[in-house]
């Protein structure tokens, strides 16, 4: 309490500038080591929140955190990664108006049956289920719906952009950026380091602008692929 501070700052007054000195010492490398620390580990559990926010539930893990701790930690500055290459050749959809929720994840189904050999209309059921499931909208400008199918080495990405805005629920009615993946059980890895890689992304403050203001489908991608993020080695 202030007494008790009172109390300890006199002692160490009495005990001269030494201990004075080293005190102060103490306090400000305790400061920078908590302000260093502490941001470092709020930016990595808010991660860990954003992905088991949108996980699949049958992508569940008990050992999750261990998984995204892996990710995140991987090596820098490393050129080409899987997430590149899936940016690189994904579609990209720039919608002139907005559109009922449906007929988007319908849009988006249309894309991908291409991609995956699924047909549309069950990709369209699983999209509508995912987002009855639960909402897949991160925060209030970008969501990431995603559907896991049965099959094998399958993984691809959408990029969607509607400048009017996409109503995903009463609480989120102007989405701009939606980012929707597909991907197979057998590879549960690519789902979690893409969630991982969005996530990274999307925290970048001039992300919302640079998504409005991106003239040309590469400049949309080039967002991603030059985003702030760690990447694997």
């Amino acid at each position: 309490n202030i007494l008790s501070l009172f109390l300890f700052s006199c002692l160490i007054c009495h005990m001269g500038w030494d201990a004075i000195r080293i005190s102060t010492g103490l306090i400000v490398i305790s400061l920078l080591v908590y302000f260093l620390f502490s941001r470092k580990n709020k930016q990595k559990y808010a991660l860990f929140h954003i992905v088991e926010k949108l996980r699949n539930k049958v992508l569940t893990s008990d050992k999750l955190e261990d998984e995204l701790s892996k990710i995140v930690q991987e090596r820098d500055n490393i050129r080409g990664d899987e997430f590149d290459k899936l940016i690189e050749k994904a579609p990209v959809i720039d919608l002139d108006r907005s559109y009922k929720l449906n007929r988007l994840l319908q849009i988006i189904s249309e894309k991908l049956h291409g991609h995956v050999n699924c047909d549309p209309e069950n990709l369209l059921s699983m999209f509508i289920k995912r987002e009855q499931e639960g909402s897949t909208v991160l925060i209030p400008m970008v969501a990431v719906p995603h559907i896991v199918i049965e099959s094998k080495g399958v993984f691809e990405i959408v990029l969607v952009r509607c400048k009017s805005g996409i109503k995903f629920s009463k609480k989120h009615k102007n989405v701009k950026a939606i980012i929707a993946l597909i991907g197979s059980k057998d590879d549960r890895t690519m789902h979690l380091k893409t969630l991982t890689a969005i996530a990274q992304i999307i925290q970048d403050k001039e992300f919302d602008d640079k998504w409005i203001k991106a003239e040309t489908p590469k400049n949309l991608k080039d967002i991603f692929l030059l985003g702030d993020r760690r990447r694997e080695g």
